[in-house]
């Protein structure tokens, strides 16, 4: 009697642990398994993610984020330190390269980075010389030539410091690059060292891996002076108010993730007249075209449709009041 009951106990505790380690291992691949953006969306697993400021430097627009303790977030993903800087600095082309290089004095969990990309389909390069004692580089499943030649042993050695203390990655149309809060106080100048390296690498980037057409980004501050987007749903051409596009039939609204968060807050109100939420299935992004996912809004139960791509994201008509805080809910 005695045996089968410790038995059935190991049983569950068997069964228990199995779970956790699937839920485990399945969250942080959802949070981890992304494209746009590797650096970013291991920093955030388990992390809630703060802009701290945006602007312009010698032509280069950036945005600089911190990572902090997201209190909504399972504690199976809460593993990383918070307060990491990531820097996304805009690049005025856009490439099917994905690079991302890990310095040994880099500031931010290295091993653990290295480790996310293995699992996420992301090869070591083989580099040349004696490089590996100074820096890993890791690229896209069947870019490894390609790599070689946009990271050749003359640029490497030229900015060997740059690459060895940090930990960077190029993808589309963005780079980022992990810092810390005390190095951007202590006047770091990344965004400029980060400038001067895509300038002498983009050459090779876009002669030996494939570009896509320039790119358009949002000005500083999420201001968009782009043209008319059109609605993901019925295509009519939206109309913009205060950085929020607006579906002249009420489908619902596009809007960047600065914008959303001040609505969540209670910072920023606007009214969808006569709105009209459409049942739909994935929907492309009007700003750049690529699919939008559907995602749980601060771990919420409103689902809203993010880019992986760029800062937009997609609320249908009954999900904006949705995000709002309830004394800004209109009966």
């Amino acid at each position: 009697m005695i045996k089968t009951f410790v038995l059935c106990i190991l049983g569950v505790g068997i069964i228990y642990l199995l779970q956790q380690w699937l839920r485990l291992k399945i969250n942080g691949k959802s949070q981890v398994d992304n494209k746009a953006g590797l650096l970013l969306a291991f920093y955030t697993r388990g992390n809630a993610i703060f802009r701290l400021v945006s602007g312009e430097q010698n032509g280069t627009s950036f945005k600089i984020f911190e990572t902090a303790p997201d209190p909504y977030a399972s504690s199976q993903l809460s593993t990383l330190t918070p307060g990491a800087v990531i820097y996304a600095i805009d690049l005025d082309f856009n490439t099917q390269a994905h690079i991302i290089g890990v310095g040994k004095t880099s500031p931010g969990d290295n091993i653990g980075v290295k480790q996310a990309l293995h699992d996420f389909d992301m090869e070591k390069v083989d580099l040349e010389g004696d490089f590996s004692q100074y820096f890993d580089v890791f690229c896209a499943l069947g870019q490894q030539v390609q790599t070689r030649y946009v990271l050749n042993p003359k640029g490497m050695q030229d900015f060997i410091k740059y690459i060895q203390n940090n930990c960077w990655e190029i993808v589309g149309d963005q780079m980022y690059v992990v810092g810390q809060l005390l190095d951007a106080l202590a006047g770091a100048d990344i965004i400029e060292d980060s400038s001067v390296f895509i300038k002498s690498i983009s050459p090779s980037i876009k002669s030996s891996i494939p570009g896509g057409d320039p790119v358009h980004h949002e000005k500083a501050y999420g201001e968009y002076d782009g043209p008319v987007l059109n609605c993901p749903i019925c295509s009519k051409p939206m109309t913009l108010t205060n950085n929020i596009h607006l579906c002249p039939e009420g489908h619902g609204v596009l809007i960047n993730g600065r914008e959303l968060l001040d609505i969540h807050a209670g910072k920023l109100d606007f009214v969808i007249n006569n709105p009209n939420p459409q049942a739909h299935s994935s929907l492309t992004c009007p700003f750049c075209k690529n699919t939008l996912i559907a995602s749980n809004y601060l771990e919420g139960k409103t689902v809203i449709d993010s880019c992986p791509h760029c800062a937009f994201r997609w609320l249908d008509a009954d999900e904006v009041q949705a995000v709002m805080p309830p004394t800004k809910i209109t009966k």
